[in-house]
């Protein structure tokens, strides 16, 4: 497991290979599982909207981006 900064109020989580989870403030709001680009549904600040797309901009290159509900985000856990 790994912790990254990549900006002011933005964490990288690297869980495991093929899991990165990234939080803007202390809510994950996107991640990389597998191959697939996730970032949340859920309308937030115009800061953490920045941050997510930023974020997948520099990290999921020509991924698909799909969106899940929060739920899905705050459910991550170590152990997959």
């Amino acid at each position: 497991m790994r912790i990254n900064t990549p900006g002011k109020n933005q964490t990288e989580l690297i869980l495991r290979e093929g899991l990165i989870v990234f939080f803007s403030y202390r809510t994950p709001v996107a991640c990389i599982n597998n191959g697939v680009a996730y970032k949340t549904n859920r309308k937030y600040s115009t800061t953490t909207t920045r941050h997510i797309n930023d974020w997948l901009t520099e990290n999921a290159n020509s991924m698909v981006i799909e969106e899940q509900g929060q739920e899905y985000f705050d459910g991550l856990t170590f152990n997959r």
